[in-house]
């Protein structure tokens, strides 16, 4: 009895410690994976909605029935007018969600989007962040929601699926029409 005893409390402490210095590497980086976050956001920001100077948090009551969008910043020029919002966004892709900012003008152009971070699978749903994929969105001036399309585009509101992808390509399709869809409610808001 003694000779199972002892290896168990062995194990039982082994964990413990273990455990312990696991949560104390947590908390002493924490802050470091926050302000890196943060720092991506930012750059993310930046790059989507180039006129921008200062952002500012819009009114999360104006959103919280869009279960996709995880933030939106509304972007004002160095003189204080609307340039437009960046709406941070989160679809299901094939793997994983997909976290991307879109950079919609005050006058409804998308001007980019940009993928944050995803777990779709290399070598496919992965090529959502390149060429030719991406380029696709940039000043983009859609009058109707964004359709996905296999083979052709012969429409403004088309963009072209990355074959052997189209779940990770629907997806970023339904967060730029989310985006596009609840960024001219912040931005006539935000203009009030």
């Amino acid at each position: 009895m003694l000779k199972m005893i002892k290896p168990t409390i062995v194990l039982f402490l082994t964990c413990v410690i273990v455990t312990g210095l696991l949560a104390l590497t947590y908390s002493s980086t924490e802050d470091i994976i926050r302000e890196r976050e943060e720092e991506l956001l930012r750059q993310a920001r930046e790059s989507v909605l180039k006129e921008a100077q200062v952002f500012e948090k819009a009114d999360e009551a104006l959103y919280s029935d869009e279960s996709l969008i995880e933030d939106i910043q509304i972007g004002k020029t160095a003189e204080g007018e609307i340039a437009g919002v960046v709406v941070n966004v989160m679809p299901k892709g094939y793997a994983n969600v997909i976290k991307m900012s879109v950079g919609i003008k005050a006058d409804g152009t998308i001007e980019a989007i940009a993928i944050i971070e995803h777990e779709e699978t290399p070598g496919l749903g992965a090529r959502i962040e390149e060429d030719p994929f991406l380029p696709q969105f940039n000043e983009l001036d859609p009058q109707n929601d964004l359709i996905l399309v296999k083979a052709g585009k012969n429409r403004t509101e088309e963009i072209q699926a990355i074959s052997g992808a189209t779940i990770s390509s629907a997806a970023v399709v339904e967060g730029v029409n989310t985006a596009k869809r609840i960024s001219m409610k912040i931005i006539t808001k935000a203009g009030d």
